[in-house]
């Protein structure tokens, strides 16, 4: 070993266990001691909470030209009209999170979640065409707060599906139908208040 390797016996050596004090303590660290997976301070999040805001404005957005919807006066042509605007705002929602759209898994999808709302519900949608006069006396409003809180209650159901990292591809409408009637509730609630605004 020669001089200039042999450790100086003037120097002390302090082990340090952070270069800097906001460096993260090795305890602090998960076991594989990597600090990528330290929580990201709040500026790290920042595009996490604008994607999910612009994917409320998405829905919001949609939601008002589903109870548009309402104001067709012929059956069957407002129930396409519907689900274009259900699609169109799924695939809007796909666009904002990066994911592939596929109009047919979306069509089923949609399909199968408003299946589990309450036959009340959608048997409401019916008598515009069946009661003497309530088509475009209170059918409009009645049948734009459905509309709108079925397309609110869709889009938080695939908001949240998304923001946990699902696709549409392991997307099981079984498992939000909970969630779904919850949130269709509220969306009643939202869409009322829009249409008493007017």
């Amino acid at each position: 070993m020669t001089d200039s390797q042999q450790p100086s016996a003037s120097k002390t050596t302090v082990s340090r266990r952070r270069k800097r004090l906001y460096d993260p303590l090795p305890e602090d660290l998960p076991s594989g001691g990597d600090s990528s997976s330290v929580p990201q301070p709040a500026a790290a999040l920042e595009p996490d909470r604008i994607r999910k805001h612009e994917a409320q404005k998405i829905i919001d957005h949609y939601m008002l030209w589903s109870a548009g919807t309402a104001l067709i006066p012929v059956p069957f042509v407002d129930t396409a009209a519907f689900t274009a605007v259900e699609l169109k705002m799924l695939k809007r929602l796909c666009e904002q999170y990066g994911l592939p759209f596929s109009k047919h898994r979306g069509k089923a999808f949609i399909a199968s979640l408003i299946g589990g709302v309450e036959v009340r519900v959608l048997t409401a949608s019916l008598l515009k065409f069946v009661v003497p006069g309530f088509g475009f006396a209170g059918g409009v409003l009645t049948m734009g707060a459905i509309s709108g809180a079925l397309t609110y209650a869709i889009g938080k159901v695939f908001l949240l599906h998304f923001e946990t990292g699902g696709t549409l591809l392991d997307f099981d409408p079984s498992t939000m139908q909970a969630y779904f009637v919850e949130q269709y509730h509220k969306g009643h609630a939202v869409a009322s208040k829009l249409h008493q605004k007017k």
